[in-house]
């Protein structure tokens, strides 16, 4: 049985089916569970548009706490007076970690994101715990640069002042590249600062090649080329942008198809396309796939594309696309200053990077991206897999989690 002194309290801003809490940091809690032996009691901020009705969340409940993790979802805040709801969040979070503090003598508050440490570093502050932060990235300034905030405005002044102080109080920080490493060195961060990529299971994302059969063979893709694009169209990345790169591909590579999964709407999508010159032949549109039938398209594609802009605080991103790419052995099309993805791609040849998405910086591309496109297949995803287990692989991350968790509970 789990003693009190070996529990850790986690803080969540997202929802529990978040995928991108569900395909990372929960992954890591089980694995902690099981190597560390460490109970962890979970906060999550539950959205409407994850909403769980009361009979599933008892039954997520029952299960996770079979595996070690006990469950305490609470109400996320939104819609006008955005300062006051996230004050109103705050107190929430307060109010239940320490109450958790009191029960359980919890060392240990885990965060994920800067989101979640911005709320974490006030209640560590409070209640006299040390705090890890995993995928430490500079939001702020991602939403200035892409028009969403204007800066200078109370809620990037805020925010900034905000993620860049839990950044540097924090005990413990997984930065997400390399840069974000020199970012907190430079303002003097008090804690242990290690890169740390954001990265997928080396385990779960293989080359399938039955799912590459199965795929190209309802699409009618035998001979073709194949780009995948497997992510959101706007927001924090390209949007119309990504049908203009298409079409540049589809006037000068021969027999190239596009597949695109994305949980934007798919008719508006289509039209996008059409729009931009592109014959209904040369793509299809789909989305909403089991986590088994994304490795399935992803294997039978030839080349992905990653669609973050290069503003110049994408340097600070990981974007999960590249390790699940990597990973199942498919190299990649990326811009010039996107996490340290342009420099593996250069560096070990697995991939092509271009200054922007626009035709200019696209044709200056067409060369390597038609290389890498007739290479040989199987060298070709050998190399890449190699390069994603290293550069993206999640154990590289299981090791960082023990090494910190030891030092805080068995040293």
């Amino acid at each position: 049985m789990v003693t009190r002194s070996s529990a850790a309290i986690v803080l969540i801003y997202h929802s529990y089916r978040d995928p991108l809490f569900q395909n990372l940091m929960l992954k890591y809690l089980r694995t902690l569970v099981k190597s560390q032996g460490v109970h962890f009691y979970l906060i999550t901020f539950e959205q409407k548009h994850y909403a769980l009705s009361v009979g599933e969340v008892r039954r997520e409940q029952r299960i996770l706490r079979q595996s070690g993790i006990s469950w305490y979802p609470v109400p996320y805040h939104a819609g006008n007076f955005i300062i006051i709801k996230k004050i109103i969040d705050l107190f929430q979070a307060i109010a239940l970690i320490g109450k958790l503090r009191q029960l359980t003598k919890a060392k240990l508050l885990v965060t994920f994101t800067n989101l979640s440490a911005s709320i974490g570093i006030v209640c560590a502050h409070f209640f006299r715990l040390k705090m890890l932060v995993y995928c430490y990235e500079p939001h702020s300034d991602f939403l200035v640069e892409l028009g969403i905030w204007r800066k200078g405005s109370i809620k990037h002044r805020i925010s900034r002042w905000i993620e860049l102080y839990a950044g540097k109080r924090a005990d413990f920080v997984m930065a997400s590249t390399k840069h974000v490493v020199d970012l907190l060195t430079d303002v003097k961060a008090k804690g242990r600062v290690v890169r740390a990529p954001v990265s997928v299971d080396e385990n779960e994302f293989l080359f399938k090649s039955k799912g590459r059969e199965k795929i190209r063979e309802i699409y009618g893709l035998k001979n073709r080329h194949v780009l995948l694009y497997l992510g959101k169209f706007g927001y924090l990345y390209y949007n119309e942008e990504i049908a203009k790169l298409c079409k540049t591909l589809f006037d000068n590579i021969d027999n190239i198809f596009f597949l695109i999964v994305t949980s934007n709407d798919h008719e508006t999508i289509r039209k996008m396309f059409q729009r931009n010159g592109l014959p209904e032949s040369s793509f299809f549109v789909t989305g909403n796939l089991s986590y088994e039938e994304v490795k399935d398209y992803i294997s039978a594609a030839d080349i992905g594309l990653s669609a973050v802009p290069p503003t110049p605080s994408q340097k600070f991103r990981s974007p999960t696309k590249v390790a699940e790419y990597l990973l199942c052995g498919l190299p990649y099309i990326t811009c010039e200053g996107v996490s340290e993805d342009d420099i593996y791609a250069k560096k070990y040849n697995v991939g092509v990077v271009v200054k922007s998405f626009h035709d200019n910086d696209i044709l200056e591309g067409i060369s390597p991206i038609r290389h890498l496109l007739n290479e040989d297949k199987a060298y070709l995803r050998k190399k890449c897999r190699n390069v994603g287990i290293s550069y993206r692989g999640k154990s590289n991350i299981d090791h960082l989690f023990q090494q910190f968790f030891r030092e805080v509970y068995f040293h």
